[in-house]
C-alpha cells in the first residue's frame, strides 16, 4: 500500500522516503502489521494536540501545540535519531513545567518508570494530590517506586497539611531517583531535583 498524502491529525506532513507502515491483506481488510517506531511517536504527539476525539477524552491536553518544524515528519525524525529514545516516552513537561509546545527546546525522552513517577503527581479535580480524606481527617500517602508500594505518611487535620507532607516526601524521592537511576541527561537530573522543592502547594500545570 502506498503512503497516504492526507495530513496526519489535520496538520502533519508525512514526507518519509520509505513506508512508515506495513499492512497485510486479510479478506477485504488491510491489517496493520508494523509501524515505524519514530512515526508512531510522531503521530501520537500530533494526536495529543490536534485530535478532537483525544482531547475530549483527555482535556488536560487542550491548548497544546507542536512547533511548526515538527509538523513535518522528516524534521522530527532527524531530532529523534540524535536522542536516546528506544523504549522511552516523549516528555515536554519535565524541563519546563507548564509548557504547552512540543519542540526540540522543550522535549526530552524519559524512561517509562520515570514517566510513571511523574504522572503520579496528577491530582483529581478539586483535590490536592497526596491527600486522601478519611472521615474528617486527611491521610498523606505517596507511591514509592523504590518500595513498589503506596507509603502512608500520617494523618492530618487539614488537606493542605497532608499535601505538604506528600510534597516533601515526593521531593526526597525525586532526588533519590535523580541520583540512583541511570539518567545520562544532566537537564533531567536538575529538573527532578527542583521539581517538588520550595514552599507552598504543588500545582501540576
Amino acid at each position: 500500500m502506498s503512503r497516504s498524502k492526507k495530513l496526519v491529525s489535520g496538520v502533519g506532513v508525512n514526507d518519509a522516503n520509505y513506508e512508515t507502515q506495513k499492512f497485510k491483506r486479510e479478506g477485504d481488510k488491510y491489517i496493520n502489521i508494523w509501524r515505524c517506531p519514530i512515526y508512531d511517536i510522531w503521530t501520537g504527539m500530533l494526536r495529543r494536540c490536534y485530535s478532537e476525539t483525544f482531547l475530549k477524552k483527555y482535556p488536560s491536553y487542550m491548548g497544546c501545540q507542536v512547533c511548526e518544524d515538527w509538523k513535518t515528519f522528516s524534521n522530527f525524525k532527524l531530532w529523534v535519531e540524535e536522542q536516546d529514545f528506544i523504549g522511552k516516552c516523549l516528555d515536554k513537561d519535565l524541563l519546563n513545567r507548564g509548557v504547552r509546545v512540543y519542540s526540540p527546546e522543550t522535549c526530552v525522552f524519559i524512561s517509562k518508570n520515570l514517566n510513571s513517577f511523574l504522572v503520579g503527581t496528577r491530582k483529581k479535580e478539586g483535590r490536592l494530590v497526596g491527600a486522601r480524606k478519611v472521615c474528617k481527617k486527611y491521610i498523606a500517602c505517596c507511591n514509592d517506586p523504590f518500595l513498589d508500594k503506596v507509603v502512608h505518611l500520617g494523618t492530618y487535620e487539614t488537606e493542605v497539611e497532608a499535601h505538604l507532607v506528600w510534597k516533601a516526601y515526593k521531593h526526597k524521592l525525586a532526588c533519590h531517583v535523580a541520583d540512583s537511576w541511570e539518567i545520562s541527561d544532566k537537564r533531567i537530573i536538575e529538573a527532578l531535583k527542583s521539581r517538588y522543592a520550595g514552599e507552598g502547594v504543588y500545582e501540576e500545570v
